[in-house]
C-alpha cells in the first residue's frame, strides 16, 4: 500500500515535470500550467494530511486553509516560518489559493480564476520541508 507522503512526492514531482517549459514553435513555449497547479495543491494538501497523520490525527478535506489550521500550532508556524513569509500574508494567500485542487480540476466551468503561483510553490515545498523534519 503507498502511503500519504508517496502519494504526495509524486504528486510533487508530477507537478514538476508539468512546470518544464518546453520550446514548441518559434519563441513559443509550452507550460502544463493546469496540470501543474492541481498537482502541486494536492501534493501540498497530502503532505499536510501526512503530517497531520504523524501527530496522531487524520484530517480529511481538501481546503488547504482548513487542513492547514487544523495541524498543531507547532507545525503551522514552522510551516509559515519555511516559505520565509510574515504570518498575516501567508494567512492571506492561504486564504485566497485555499481551493485550488478543486477550483484547477473544473477551470472549465469557471469564469475567473487565479492562482498565486510562487505562493503555492512556497506552500507545497514548505509543508514537504516541514513533514520530512517530522519524527517518523
Amino acid at each position: 500500500m503507498i502511503s500519504i507522503a508517496d502519494a504526495a512526492s509524486a504528486y510533487i514531482l508530477a507537478a514538476e515535470r508539468c512546470e518544464e517549459q518546453r520550446p514548441i514553435q518559434g519563441d513559443q513555449i509550452l507550460f502544463l500550467l493546469v496540470p501543474a497547479v492541481t498537482n502541486r495543491a494536492f501534493a501540498a494538501e497530502l503532505y499536510i494530511k501526512a503530517i497531520s497523520q504523524r501527530d496522531g490525527q487524520m484530517l480529511r478535506g481538501h481546503d488547504l486553509n482548513k487542513l492547514f489550521h487544523g495541524l498543531a500550532v507547532e507545525r503551522r508556524n514552522a510551516i509559515v516560518q519555511e516559505t520565509r513569509m510574515q504570518e498575516v500574508s501567508f494567512n492571506s494567500a492561504l486564504e485566497e489559493n485555499a481551493n485550488l485542487f478543486v477550483e484547477w480540476r473544473y477551470l472549465f466551468e469557471k469564469n475567473n480564476i487565479q492562482v498565486s503561483w510562487q505562493f503555492l510553490q512556497k506552500l507545497s515545498l514548505a509543508v514537504k520541508a516541514v513533514f520530512e523534519c517530522v519524527d517518523a
